[in-house]
């Protein structure tokens, strides 16, 4: 890795989220010797910056030389102290200087070749190489949008953009915004398989895009549930809608009655008077609606499982939280200990 690489690191935005938890955007451009400069953007929040770099202090055995932000915790405060303006904005400087000095580091390479550095800042693990700097910023052979929407920091604002539209949509009954909703999330899946294959971002924040991105596609699959078939399911109920009318609307055939003791067993009125080629064109008809049913049911399970991450995340804040109370309280009683002991010599002296 040539030392001719710079690399600047810049937290550009900070945002409360929920008044649970603070967010921060780091912003990476890197200046490659050809001239090229390449831009990776990305939103962490304090915990994941954490665990960065416990993660990197395991995985080479070593503490990270430069400086990071401590925990700060108030017990007597009405609100917790990390919402605190200076402590964010200390936190902002800190943590943007920390990430600098381990992408700069040209005497240990070992931090910014590091494939969880690359996950965290949503960067290729070949970040640093020119040439393939210059193939990531070639333009590709697509349409302007779908060039666009490849760009590793535009996929995120687009997949935001949509899931705006489609809340915005569904709160008015705008059907013309959903279908075009439908074809963006279409763009979107093609921009992140070509994300994918060529490696411009690490497995762990592609297969987090992918879960975002099956989300939303859920969420417009339920919505379409209401109002007409599933989008990815209407050419192939499509064959079958003819059959099914002709069968339960259009024909008036009168249904025949079996001879007195000769009636069928299992028939019904919906099948009496069917001939077997009919029969089994029925059957065939339930088994897609069931099909359809079932797909129902398995966007609900995977609606059910992003839940349980998203509660579990909140978990681990709740447990920072408390191990931070703990911490604090823990100093406090070291504080009052000593306190007591002084106060115990200077009675003893007097």
């Amino acid at each position: 890795m040539g030392n001719s690489v710079n690399v600047k690191v810049v937290i550009t935005d900070t945002e409360v989220i929920n008044k649970s938890y603070v967010i921060y955007t780091i912003s990476v451009k890197v200046k490659l010797p050809s001239g090229i400069t390449n831009e990776y953007k990305s939103k962490r929040r304090f915990r994941e910056f954490l665990k960065l770099k416990r993660d990197l202090e395991t995985e080479f055995n070593t503490e990270i030389p430069y400086e990071f932000p401590s925990k700060k915790f108030n017990l007597w405060a009405i609100k917790p102290s990390y919402f605190d303006p200076e402590i964010i904005d200390e936190r902002k400087q800190t943590l943007g200087v920390f990430l600098g000095d381990l992408l700069n580091d040209s005497f240990d390479v070992r931090w910014k070749q590091s494939k969880t550095l690359c996950n965290f800042l949503d960067m290729p693990y070949n970040w640093y190489n020119d040439s393939d700097g210059q193939k990531a910023a070639a333009p590709l052979n697509e349409e302007d949008t779908q060039e666009m929407l490849q760009d590793v920091s535009k996929w995120l604002e687009s997949i935001r953009d949509a899931k705006s539209q489609f809340e915005e949509a569904k709160r008015n009954g705008n059907n013309i915004t959903i279908m075009r909703i439908r074809l963006e999330v279409r763009k979107l899946e093609k921009a992140l398989t070509h994300i994918q294959e060529k490696r411009l971002l690490g497995e762990g924040e592609v297969n987090r895009r992918w879960i975002i991105l099956n989300a939303l596609k859920a969420d417009l699959n339920k919505h379409s549930d209401v109002t007409s078939p599933s989008f990815e399911k209407q050419t192939y109920l499509g064959k079958y809608s003819d059959d099914v009318k002709s069968q339960l609307l259009g024909e008036n055939k009168k249904p025949h009655k079996p001879a007195v003791g000769r009636r069928k067993l299992g028939e019904t009125a919906e099948t009496i008077g069917l001939s077997n080629k009919e029969l089994l064109q029925l059957h065939k008809n339930r088994m897609v609606d069931q099909d359809a049913e079932l797909e129902s049911l398995r966007q609900i399970v995977i609606k059910q499982k992003q839940l349980s991450v998203n509660m579990n995340q909140e978990l681990a804040t709740q447990n920072e939280m408390l191990d931070m109370f703990v911490e604090d309280v823990n100093a406090t009683s070291n504080k009052l200990r000593m306190a007591n002991i002084s106060a115990k010599r200077f009675n003893e002296k007097n």
